[in-house]
């Protein structure tokens, strides 16, 4: 976040205005991408927040009223799998090796993989659940 708002540091927080914050994200849209832009804009607006809450020297946070960066679209691609086979390859034999490998034989998302067996995952039987789910997916795969 510092370097994506480096440009306002040399401003009092309380001279930001709201032209200065929809100048800088309209310039990280162009040079970094929607997702890049989304991301910093919230940032900065929790960080406004919290300095209202806080009570400093700041009547408003200057982000609201500011546009999103419009949502870009979903991908269409998937890796071929030459593309697929080679990254295979690539994978040493530790951790993030094996969890890589996991995601490509399955078909799934690290979210997915990280909800089913993450620290947070809602059930124990919430690996299971992520297994037949997996099974279904290879099996669609190889039968349709």
């Amino acid at each position: 976040m510092q370097a994506t708002w480096k440009p306002l540091h040399p401003l009092p927080v309380s001279q930001i205005s709201r032209r200065h914050v929809a100048a800088r994200i309209g310039e990280v849209a162009k040079n970094n991408g929607a997702v890049t832009a989304a991301r910093a804009r919230s940032a900065l607006s929790a960080m406004f927040n919290w300095a209202v809450r806080e009570g400093l020297e700041i009547p408003v946070n200057p982000v609201l009223g500011t546009n999103r960066p419009a949502a870009p679209r979903s991908r269409e691609r998937t890796l071929t799998n030459a593309e697929l086979a080679e990254i295979w390859k690539g994978l040493e034999d530790d951790d993030y090796g094996r969890i890589v490998k996991l995601l490509i034989l399955t078909a799934q998302r690290r979210t997915k993989l990280a909800e089913c067996v993450g620290p947070n995952s809602t059930s124990p039987s919430a690996f299971g659940q992520f297994l037949a789910l997996a099974q279904k997916t290879i099996a669609s795969i190889l039968f349709h």
